[in-house]
């Protein structure tokens, strides 16, 4: 990918990309490359040996799904459309066999259906409404696996409890801490860890609220974990007791979470 700020820098870029592939006897393949603009005024036009380049709203990296709007909201949408379609297909072979305990059931769930939804997870920025709708989803095939429907009236915190498993907020932000975590082990030459730490030495920040960044969610999950937002890089350089207190934190996020859903369902209650 190219960073530039204008469509004739990016033009200049590609043609010296392509003279340089040239002079090492390789050639861009036209009909695999693409453009994509972000948070650009007009669609860019590149052309490379007179070709014009095919431009694209969004395109799948390394199995994640970029946009131009660099909203998490499409990726979401793949995961979620791919891991519904991991879940159908074990339906009949898993979900609805009654020779298995509902223990391996889940194991499954976690090897098959989770692994696929929270792909690239560890780097995503997420806003609440994300974590709703992953959350959402979560319960849903929770629900599906133990045969239960909205009518049974059982609510999540008894779901998790029979499942043994943490809600989705507390995967996220597990994950999340345990890739940070082993992003500040590395060394500084490393180009994560650089990116963890850059900032821009001049940059202005337009009027109204700032957007949300990794690092705010990584504050977010610190709290979460009951983690101590002055020493966390201190505990994390030890990967086994970075492991420790993401495993404790976890059982921590999920009692909280937990607690929250007895809460409301009394306020709810109450009201009526």
């Amino acid at each position: 990918g190219f960073l530039a700020h204008s469509e004739i820098e990016l033009q200049h870029m590609s043609d010296s990309f392509a003279s340089a592939c040239t002079e090492f006897g390789l050639r861009v393949s036209l009909g695999k490359t693409e453009v994509m603009g972000q948070n650009t005024p007009t669609i860019p036009h590149i052309t490379i040996n007179g070709t014009e380049l095919n431009t694209v709203k969004r395109f799948t990296y390394l199995g994640s799904t970029v946009c131009d709007t660099n909203s998490l909201d499409t990726e979401l949408d793949v995961r979620i459309g791919k891991a519904s379609t991991t879940f159908g297909r074990l339906q009949k072979r898993v979900w609805g066999n009654g020779n298995l305990y509902h223990g391996v059931k889940f194991e499954v769930y976690k090897a098959c259906i989770l692994s696929v939804l929270l792909y690239g997870s560890e780097s995503w920025t997420t806003h609440m409404r994300h974590e709703h709708r992953l959350n959402a989803f979560h319960f849903r095939c929770l629900r599906s696996i133990l045969g239960l429907t909205w009518e049974d009236r059982v609510p999540n915190t008894e779901i998790l409890q029979i499942s043994k498993l943490p809600d989705m907020y507390t995967l996220l932000r597990a994950r999340r801490l345990r890739w940070t975590g082993h992003v500040v082990r590395m060394t500084d030459d490393r180009l994560p860890k650089a990116i963890l730490y850059g900032e821009l030495k001049n940059a202005t920040r337009p009027v109204g609220r700032p957007k949300l960044r990794f690092k705010d969610c990584l504050k977010r999950d610190l709290t979460s974990f009951d983690i101590d937002h002055a020493s966390w890089e201190v505990q994390a350089q030890d990967r086994l007791a970075w492991r420790a207190n993401l495993t404790k934190g976890s059982v921590k996020s999920v009692e909280n979470y937990i607690d929250f859903c007895d809460r409301r369902r009394r306020r709810r209650h109450h009201q009526k």
